[in-house]
């Protein structure tokens, strides 16, 4: 490498070289080096469909770990950053190898991750620069080791305002991504995550052991709502071609964990010191990593709960939920509970993503501290969508629901595609297209002002239906107007549309059911045109 060439990328932060002797008139100048790649690989991948704003970040400003000095990676990865960050933003590179980590990485303003593209094997792709993160070495006496030996990821220094960053072309085992936010949602604009891979990636539940629940020091749990790929931007979020696999292999038992188990009430309604309960130990339990959400792509809570009855969140009680430029696609998801990809926002693109649940899983509790029955949820679910004017098209799903402690009885998710009212917005122009599942699509009690549900193939294994819009809730109908039900193909149970107000405009045209047990229930004064296959019920 020509370690001592060097260049200036602008007048005023010059360098002057002389032989192997480099005089520094500004210090904060990043070194060319001929060997390290400054195109743009997003363009490389999607043309012209590249979001403008990725076009514009400095490329061709890179920095290799190969020439910074350091007895460690991460101290070499550090004094890249800092050489970055101080000429105002560019690539960190790193060349095929493996990177050995004992911290979180910290990235700043205007810094890129970048490793060597992956390449096309025989069993996949081939990753080759690889990060790995501290392995928990779990023991099952005293205290246990502490947690902060591992679950490890690459965190922002400066989260409320931190932009212009991203993480391109790396395997990372044994840590995740996590762009966060600030106080009040503050968050910076222009992050991506790119073309990488993340295996046994689940974070910690730092609320377990819960002494409350007489749980042994050493216990430990996966934290239900922080994904592998974690990240939020105030504007302009894209997060593409990467892989969350099954993986596991970190997976470790716990054989004497410790739960307590609700008396005469579902563990969906058990509150401690309101309800008797019994602790019970649990021989066939283990921490596993791929119990973990996929992607959260600014997902945030919007609006009150699903038992309150006040409005729904809007873009001026909760802007946050409402932000625009999110880009999601081309993602290959493996799961075994959870929720795959959740997102907020307003015109989100949720495009040919592909998820996969594991069949048959036996989860004994879902929180790490109840038992878990027919009423409890572990949230698996392959899209949840929140906010307005989103597309969800092309996803390939499977999602399974777990076992629950008593083995006979699976716990109360398994949804496909889901907006429901909890947390939530109503649905706003927005589109369901050329989905593929073998899940219900549902739209549970909101209003809807604007949506397309079109030549999507559905294969629910529920008495619901395989195509669901459920329009009214506890409190009342709620407006379904401008829904259109078109050119699917159901092999369930059909479609359901119920409820709602008397001037509902719902048309449902051109489906087709394959096989029995196809129905139409139309409960909301739905036109219904040119259907096949279908028994109609109305009222």
């Amino acid at each position: 490498m020509m370690k001592n060439n060097c260049l200036p990328f602008f007048f005023s932060h010059a360098r002057v070289c002389l032989g192997s002797v480099a005089v520094f008139f500004v210090a904060c100048v990043i070194r060319v080096n001929a060997e390290v790649p400054r195109d743009n690989p997003v363009m490389a991948r999607y043309g012209e469909e590249t979001p403008a704003w990725i076009q514009t970040l400095p490329w061709d400003r890179v920095v290799s770990v190969a020439d910074m000095a350091g007895e460690s990676d991460g101290e070499r990865y550090e004094a890249a950053r800092r050489e970055v960050e101080a000429a105002g933003g560019g690539v960190v590179y790193f060349p095929p190898g493996v990177y050995q980590f004992t911290e979180s990485l910290l990235m700043g303003d205007g810094v890129i991750l970048r490793g060597a593209p992956p390449e096309e094997g025989e069993d996949g792709l081939v990753w080759h620069t690889r990060f790995e993160f501290p392995r928990y070495e779990a023991v099952r006496e005293g205290e246990g080791t502490p947690v902060d030996t591992a679950f490890k990821h690459i965190r922002l220094a400066e989260p409320s305002t931190d932009s212009r960053l991203g993480v391109a072309h790396i395997a990372i085992n044994l840590g995740h991504i996590h762009f966060g936010h600030g106080a009040e949602f503050a968050t910076g604009t222009d992050r991506f995550v790119f073309g990488c891979e993340l295996r046994n990636t689940a974070y910690i539940d730092r609320g377990v052991p819960d002494a409350n629940y007489d749980q042994k020091p050493w216990q430990r749990w996966t934290q239900r709502h922080r994904a592998a790929i974690h990240v939020n931007a105030e504007e302009n979020l894209f997060v593409a071609g990467n892989r969350v696999p099954e993986s596991g292999e970190a997976n470790f038992e716990m054989p004497g964990y410790v739960v307590h188990r609700p008396l005469g009430i579902h563990s969906q309604a058990f509150r401690l010191g309101q309800h008797r309960s019994e602790a019970v130990e649990l021989e066939e339990i283990a921490f596993d990593y791929d119990n973990r959400p996929g992607i959260y792509a600014n997902s945030q809570p919007i609006g009150p709960p699903q038992s309150s009855p006040e409005a729904l969140g809007t873009p001026e009680s909760h802007p946050h939920g409402f932000r625009k430029g999110t880009v999601i696609r081309d993602n290959y998801i493996f799961a075994t509970g959870r929720t795959a990809i959740s997102f907020a926002g307003d015109g989100v693109l949720c495009l040919d993503n592909t998820i996969r649940f594991a069949e048959n899983v036996y989860r004994p509790t879902t929180t790490g501290r109840v038992t878990s029955d027919g009423s409890a949820t572990n949230d698996n679910r392959a899209v949840r969508m929140h906010g307005y004017r989103w597309t969800v098209q092309g996803t390939d799903f499977e999602v399974y629901k777990n076992r629950s402690f008593n083995r006979g009885q699976w716990i109360n998710d398994g949804e496909g595609l889901m907006h429901e009212r909890h947390t939530n917005s109503e649905i706003r122009d927005s589109r369901l297209i050329e989905n593929r599942g073998n899940a219900y699509l549902c739209m549970w009690r909101v209003p809807i002002r604007g949506l397309e549900i079109r030549g999507n193939v559905m294969d629910a294994d529920s008495s619901i239906g395989d195509i669901v819009v459920l329009g009214h809730h506890s409190h009342g109908g709620v407006t379904l107007q401008g829904i259109v039900i078109e050119d699917n193909v159901t092999r369930g149970r059909g479609i359901s549309v119920t409820g709602g107000e008397a001037d509902n405009d719902v048309l449902i045209r051109g489906n087709r059911h394959e096989g029995e047990n196809g129905r139409i229930r139309n409960t909301a004064g739905a036109r219904l045109e040119g259907n096949e296959g279908y028994e109609i019920e109305e009222e």
